[in-house]
């Protein structure tokens, strides 16, 4: 049992890489990163122009500006009830 403990207790050596190949390697990742973003960005870049370029209107603007929403009215800052009709006081 203890030689198989000490059998697992004792990692096998390990070979290193070279520090060119880890440089290499990350080097190349980082392009790859890289050429993935620009990509990306070309693609959306196309897209966008393509949705312009197809649209009835073709990215002019609107001749006139759109109507307002309307909106709810406000409540006034006091309340005339709340002066009015007070709260009663607990009796002691």
């Amino acid at each position: 049992m203890r030689e198989r403990l000490a059998e697992l207790a004792d990692p096998p050596p390990m070979r290193t890489r070279e520090a060119r190949a880890v440089r290499l390697a990350g080097e190349r990742a980082a392009r790859r990163w890289t050429r993935a973003a620009l990509g990306l960005t070309a693609a959306l870049a196309a897209g966008t122009w393509l949705a312009t370029a197809i649209t009835p209107d073709a990215g002019e603007p609107a001749s006139e500006p759109p109507p307002p929403t309307p909106t709810a009215p406000t409540a006034p800052p006091n309340p005339p009830h709340a002066e009015q009709h007070p709260l009663p006081r607990p009796t002691p």
